[in-house]
């Protein structure tokens, strides 16, 4: 991975610029269930309208700069992609120059050519999400954990449950598809190598009317990569039900415990908003992980594959 990506040095203070403009979205978010929670006690319970105005510009507010900061780092996001994967095809390009034919023929076209195109659009995706959402998530999950526990404790005692629980299983589902995903490119790069080779022989093939032959051995190999890409999914996509199905049990959990502590007098109407809509912001942050894990888990694989073409040996132009 680290000889793939020594072709993001140039776009160091984009990358900076992307993760501030990122935090401070980030940092907003976290502040906005406290503000809602302020709205509900000090405003709607007291029946202060001077205060829910108040309030309400404040979050208002808040939401604008989040907004802005979301749309100058999904820019310097995108920038860095496309700026990297053109420097990324452009040592692609120039390394294969270096290679014999007898080691072009050695490597199989068909793979180099997967290589250069779906392999970097992979890496690019990487690198995009990594800059937009990828560390955003996790961080969203953590502190809005921490937060909760900030508002109240022990109903954010359910959510310490919860989350660890989810991210256990996430991380089986990462490691299941990082391979599964290697399995996949390696159908692409044959059904990539059936076409290059029917194109290039279409006219013996037609000479020797092998129509039939040749679509059975395209449907093979399509078929083989159809299956293995439909297993990996089902898999990944096994994510968001299980996520909703804890996160959402866990809600509920503090709608119950909460009702029984505003009977009691230890916490109030906002506190309980507040931890509640801290659980639904890491429900959705780990909802993301689908993505997430969509767009890390097959480009791991699209990363080794370019680095073992960019470290193979440069050779003269030869038999």
């Amino acid at each position: 991975m680290g000889r793939v990506l020594i072709y993001l040095r140039p776009y160091g203070k984009w990358m900076a610029l992307a993760w501030l403009f990122m935090l401070t979205e980030l940092i907003i978010e976290l502040w906005q269930p406290l503000l809602m929670g302020k709205i509900i006690d000090d405003g709607v319970m007291k029946q202060d309208v001077a205060a829910i105005f108040t309030w309400g510009a404040v979050m208002l507010g808040a939401s604008l700069l989040a907004f802005a900061s979301g749309i100058a780092n999904s820019f310097a996001a995108a920038y860095v992609g496309q700026e990297y994967g053109f420097a990324l095809r452009t040592a692609l390009f120039a390394k294969i120059q270096s290679f014999s034919l007898a080691r072009i023929e050695q490597l199989s076209p068909a793979s180099l050519v997967t290589r250069m195109t779906n392999d970097v659009t992979q890496v690019q995706n990487m690198l995009f999400m990594s800059l937009r959402i990828a560390l955003r998530a996790p961080l969203l999950v953590v502190f809005g954990v921490a937060m909760a526990f900030v508002v109240h404790a022990r109903l954010a005692l359910v959510l310490a449950v919860a989350v660890p629980l989810s991210a256990v299983f996430l991380l089986w589902v990462v490691q299941k598809a990082a391979a599964s995903f290697s399995a996949v490119q390696r159908a692409l790069d044959r059904v990539n190598g059936v076409m290059r080779e029917n194109l290039a022989g279409m006219r013996l093939i037609k000479a020797w009317m092998r129509k039939e032959y040749e679509e059975e051995r395209f449907a093979a190999a399509n078929d083989a990569l159809m299956e293995r890409t439909m297993s990996v999914l089902r898999l990944v996509e096994t994510i968001t039900p299980v996520l909703l199905i804890v996160m959402n049990t866990a809600i509920v959990a503090v709608l119950l415990f909460g009702r029984h502590h505003i009977e009691a007098g230890t916490a109030s109407a906002g506190q309980v908003v507040a931890v509640i809509n801290y659980a639904t912001r890491t429900t959705a942050a780990l909802s993301m992980f689908t993505f997430i894990t969509m767009a890390f888990s097959r480009p791991r694989a699209s990363a080794a594959r370019l680095a073992e073409l960019l470290e193979a040996p440069g050779e003269r132009h030869g038999a």
